[in-house]
């Protein structure tokens, strides 16, 4: 644990921008302040699209129109959907499939797909939102949560809390998932422009009734989106007020997640929709040799897979010692570029974050995120530190969710934020 690298690492991530001359596509905070006549626009636009947009099931969904709204955060439709599974009902609420406009690095627009929940409560004025940003489910349209029929999935612990509390709650899919398009797992500032612009197009739904004032929660891949778009909230959605962001198991330590997977089962799931990702955002950067030969052959078959099936796959190459990787990344210079940074920053004080990690975690190892709290406090961000000593990656959610909801109603409440830098983090191995 070394609590003195902030610096280093944010002259590296320098280094590497000004030696190369370039950012990710899509890594870039060029935004300005929104003006006035655009914020009018947005307001005019939300109005009319509650008018217009009418909700309606659409055999196609998942085909955007041919020409698209040049205003990223619009919504381009939706349709009100069921949740199949007894096992976790939704109470309180009407669950919609929303298509909706995201920004590229380029500035056009993109069409996103995703969840959005509205309370069925008509008569409780103006509501807070929350946005939720999902872990890593796998590359094919049918992972996305808005296509499979396990709409819930990692929300089930905590969303009918959420409706009761009357939140708003939207849910990216990112831009890839359920709507065909370029892959941009792990790729920050895409990640970040998916999960605000859906705050956005949740103001123009039917029924919904969102104010300006919004948090995050996210899970693993989720929570490096929820990090970065916390990070970049008020460089891409000025107008909304983001008061506080929760992550579980979050994906912060990019270059150590992967130095510790590579070679694992895991390395494929990392790496089947990582490196896809990673060359069209970094497209001045050959990282071709850092595949495999194995995983190239079989990368037509893992875009087709969700998480399981492709753990299952790089179990049974892992056992023959076939990696994704033809070495750690990290020892290749652009492997180690990217991880760099794809790895999110500290936030700053004003933006209050809680991070809950499970000491039993094999998927994102605890040790990554006692190292990035270390980092992050010595960076004096104002931070709340939840350790579950029993907890595994697919247990963190449900185990402190309760906890999550509690601490996001009281950033919606004002009510300050605590800090746990002062109590020293506990011990892991990797």
């Amino acid at each position: 644990m070394n609590t003195g690298r902030l610096a280093p690492r944010l002259a590296g991530i320098a280094a590497v921008a000004i030696v190369l001359g370039l950012t990710a596509a899509g890594c870039s905070n060029s935004s300005n302040a929104t003006s006035t006549q655009d914020q009018a626009h947005r307001t005019d636009l939300a109005r009319q699209n509650a008018a217009t947009v009418q909700c309606k099931s659409d055999p196609k969904f998942y085909d955007p129109p041919s020409s698209l709204p040049s205003l990223p955060g619009t919504l381009i439709k939706c349709e009100q959907i069921a949740v199949p599974s007894p096992k976790s009902s939704l109470i309180g609420a009407v669950l919609y499939r929303i298509m909706y406009t995201s920004a590229k690095p380029d500035g056009s627009t993109v069409a996103v797909s995703g969840m959005a929940f509205v309370p069925t409560n008509s008569s409780a004025g103006v509501r807070n939102v929350l946005a939720w940003a999902h872990g890593t489910v796998g590359a094919a349209h049918k992972c996305a949560p808005s296509v499979t029929s396990n709409h819930l999935a990692d929300m089930a612990s905590w969303i009918n809390t959420a409706v009761a509390n009357n939140w708003d709650v939207v849910a990216t899919d990112y831009s890839g998932l359920g709507v065909s398009g370029e892959p941009t797992y792990l790729v920050g500032s895409r990640e970040a422009a998916d999960v605000l612009n859906s705050v956005r197009a949740l103001g123009q739904l039917p029924n919904a009734n969102p104010g300006k004032t919004f948090a995050i929660y996210g899970h693993s891949q989720g929570g490096h989106a929820g990090i970065e778009a916390a990070s970049q909230a008020s460089a891409i959605a000025p107008e909304l007020n983001l008061v506080g962001v929760s992550v579980a198991a979050p994906a912060i330590e990019i270059g150590p997640v992967v130095k510790i997977q590579w070679n694992k089962a895991l390395g494929w799931v990392i790496g089947a929709q990582g490196y896809p990702s990673w060359v069209v955002a970094y497209p001045k950067l050959d990282i071709t040799n850092g595949r495999s030969a194995i995983a190239g052959r079989l990368q037509p078959k893992l875009d087709k897979g969700c998480t399981t099936s492709t753990a299952l796959t790089g179990t049974d190459q892992v056992a023959q010692k076939h990696y994704y990787f033809s070495e750690d990344p990290n020892d290749l210079v652009n492997g180690a570029h990217i991880a760099a940074d794809q790895t999110p920053q500290p936030l700053p004080a004003q933006i209050p974050i809680q991070i809950a990690q499970g000491l039993k975690d094999q998927v994102i190892p605890a040790v990554t995120n006692i190292d990035a709290t270390n980092v992050w406090c010595s960076a004096g961000s104002t931070l709340t530190s939840v350790w579950d000593a029993t907890a595994d990656h697919f247990k963190i959610v449900a185990d402190t969710s309760a906890g999550a909801m509690s601490w996001l109603a009281d950033r919606f409440a004002n009510k300050p934020a605590g800090n746990t830098c002062a109590t020293p983090p506990p011990t892991a191995s990797e």
